[in-house]
């Protein structure tokens, strides 16, 4: 009984990651690629890659809403992600406005 009840908690706490498909950004004459993913549940995960590069890696709020913002650095330069859960009918995903040098460059899906 009791790793029944073990297996079903990490069921809960893991889950597989969601990836957004890569996208391409120019910024300053230079070709971003940008990818971004989530893993949901209680302990859930935001990370944002640019160029293979893992710039944002942190949780979620427990309590922090349908939108949270994650901020980084890449190459020296202040990165932010806004995550944005979105619920229509049947259908949930997540926007993700991707800032860098202060300028919005791409929104991402996931």
């Amino acid at each position: 009984m009791r790793a029944i009840l073990m297996s079903l908690v990490m069921t809960i706490l893991v889950a597989c990651a969601q990836t957004s498909p890569q996208e391409f950004a120019t910024v300053d004459g230079e070709r971003i690629a940008l990818t971004a993913s989530i893993t949901p549940g209680v302990l859930g995960t935001f990370r944002l890659n640019m160029n293979g590069d893992e710039v944002i890696e942190e949780s979620f709020e427990i309590f922090g809403g349908s939108s949270q913002t994650f901020e980084g650095r890449y190459r020296g330069d202040p990165v932010s992600a806004r995550v944005t859960q979105v619920q229509k009918w049947f259908t949930n995903y997540h926007l993700v406005d991707v800032f860098y040098k202060g300028q919005l460059i791409d929104t991402l899906q996931i």
